[in-house]
């Protein structure tokens, strides 16, 4: 066998190696990496008080996550507004528990 095949054969062992080491620590198998839950979409529409846009709010109850979005006419395409994490906006806004007795 020649120097270019032996280097190609290490090579191709090496990516081999690589490509079952990756595919042990997948998600699928229990890897450490925790998949985001697949969303469930709640969408909601509004006016803006400045103008006469329409802001089109999108909230994912599933990973408790909200955008908000403003169509322009102009350019035909959506513009973000805004993001919100529910949760730790809800956390807070929870009043302390050394304050609910008060």
């Amino acid at each position: 066998m020649s120097s270019l095949g032996r280097s190609l054969l290490a090579v191709n062992l090496v990516l081999l190696s690589a490509l079952f080491i990756f595919q042990l620590e997948s998600p699928a198998r229990g890897g450490a990496v925790d998949p985001r839950p697949r969303g469930s979409y709640l969408m909601v529409t509004s006016t803006m008080e400045a103008g006469n846009s329409e802001v089109l709010y999108l909230i994912d109850d599933a990973n408790r996550e909200m955008v908000a979005l403003r169509w322009d006419q102009v350019s035909q395409a959506f513009i973000g507004l805004g993001y919100r994490d529910i949760d730790r906006d809800t956390k807070q806004l929870a009043p302390k528990a050394s304050e609910v007795g008060r």
